[in-house]
């Protein structure tokens, strides 16, 4: 039993060392029905709106039970890696632009994800800041990290294996998500100008519908080499050399010189506009772009940075080598949501208008407050006190937005998802621990409406 024993010291605001602690990504990867463990084990930075991540099936076959955040260990395939995801919930959602490398393009790359690659986990590395996978399909290595809060960055390359016939070529898939048929509309267009693609999709997921509406998500995608040729699909029709399209089924290509090895591909990401996305991108590649040296790699390590700011905040020592994997994942995950919902000092609220945020806070959503309220939020408050009292200022700016507190916010996207007031519990939680900085007076009239009146179904 000395094996368990961990112990434990929190050093408040006290870095301790350069190195990312001890980590096993693909805990909670797997499992079946309610025991699955719905954690994508992709690229963020701490509480990150892009959340980078595979997307996997079996022999084309993604039973939805077992891929809420898109990934599953057991499956043998990835359809392609997607911008947003879903951590730990019990339901599908999200999932949006998918990006995929392929060596050839034909009807067939484009027909009920023709495009996904055999995958063996022996060739699989995931930690802070880093993920990637040798691709069999496309005899590819993918490479993912993150440029900041709101920035990808994907890195494919190309092995050469003496078949003359391989062309080079990346897709962009913006009505790819990982709720069947959840894509409403999407669309994508080729700026020649600047070789910049950007678009967007409409979707309603298991959770992002229940408003009736859905919700948007816009990007915009660069890459790091010429284009020999470009092109869009729709349905199962190839249109080359075409700039733009749009409909439920819907993408673009980039064909590369046979001689290129390796592309880079930097998305970021807005639930606001296609201009937001690119101020959003303008924000965050100083963290990577302005220094010497190769920008992937610049990249990788101000992310692992920033998760080494935080997990070593918590000291941690034990016997068994493996209990303190197990630990340092679990902080980990602590830290990856809610997702950072605020972008340029505004947000888009449950009323479905933007709104600006006065004090610099930033919004928070993706919250699932049952699951949550007596285990994460509390350690939040000990660990992170900013942006524990950021998720109650963004309650309290939900039930002035919206009317009401929520029950699981996604997005701006009351989803009526479970029972309770637990909202009302991580309000309570930072009041009592003098976390209090926030309108008092409008979160008690909030939480007493909610346990004082029924609410409607979709709060």
């Amino acid at each position: 039993w000395l094996g368990s024993i961990v112990v434990v010291t929190v050093l408040f605001g006290v870095v301790l060392s350069a190195g990312v602690p001890p980590l096993n990504l693909f805990i909670g990867t797997g499992g079946e029905g309610y025991g699955v463990g719905s954690i994508p084990p992709g690229v963020q930075v701490p509480f990150g709106m892009m959340r980078l991540s595979p997307d996997t099936s079996y022999d084309n076959t993604a039973v939805e039970w077992n891929h809420f955040g898109g990934y599953h260990y057991g499956d043998n395939e990835i359809r392609c890696f997607s911008h947003t995801h879903m951590v730990g919930a019990g339901l599908p959602d999200y999932g949006n632009i998918g990006v995929m490398p392929v060596r050839e393009m034909n009807e067939h790359t484009i027909r009920d994800y023709g495009y996904r690659s055999k995958v063996d986990h022996k060739n699989e590395k995931a930690t802070a800041g880093y993920y990637s996978i040798e691709l069999i399909t496309p005899n590819s290595l993918a490479e993912l990290t993150v440029a900041g809060t709101y920035t990808g960055v994907h890195k494919y390359t190309f092995h050469n294996d003496g078949n003359a016939n391989r062309q080079n070529f990346i897709i962009i898939d913006p009505s790819h998500t990982v709720t069947k048929d959840a894509c409403v509309h999407a669309e994508v267009g080729y700026n020649k100008s600047n070789k910049e693609f950007s678009g967007s999709v409409l979707m309603k997921g298991s959770l992002t519908g229940r408003n009736g509406k859905g919700i948007y998500v816009y990007f915009v995608a660069n890459f790091s080499e010429e284009l020999v040729s470009h092109g869009t699909w729709n349905g199962s029709h190839l249109h080359p050399n075409n700039n733009s399209t749009n409909g439920i089924q819907c993408g673009a290509y980039a064909e590369f010189e046979k001689s290129v090895s390796s592309v880079a591909l930097t998305i970021s990401i807005s639930f606001q506009s296609i201009n937001q996305a690119k101020m959003n991108q303008l924000s965050d590649l100083p963290n990577c772009w302005t220094k010497p040296g190769d920008q992937f790699s610049n990249c990788m390590a101000y992310s692992q940075a920033k998760w080494n700011e935080l997990l070593s905040l918590v000291s941690a020592e034990a016997v068994d080598s493996d209990e303190l994997t197990k630990f340092y994942s679990a902080l980990y995950h602590v830290f990856t949501v809610p997702t950072t919902f605020s972008e340029g000092g505004h947000y888009m609220g449950m009323d479905n208008q933007l709104h600006m945020i006065p004090d610099g806070s930033n919004h928070y959503s993706d919250l699932s407050l049952w699951d949550i309220h007596r285990t994460q939020t509390p350690l939040l408050t000990l660990l992170q006190p900013t942006v524990s009292l950021d998720i109650v200022k963004s309650l309290i700016r939900m039930y002035k937005d919206g009317g009401a507190l929520p029950r699981w916010p996604i997005a701006n996207v009351y989803t009526g998802c479970m029972i309770g007031n637990h909202a009302n519990q991580v309000i309570l939680d930072n009041l009592v621990k003098q976390n209090n900085v926030f309108d008092i007076v409008t979160a008690y009239q909030a939480m007493k409406e909610q346990v004082s009146f029924i609410c409607n179904g979709h709060l």
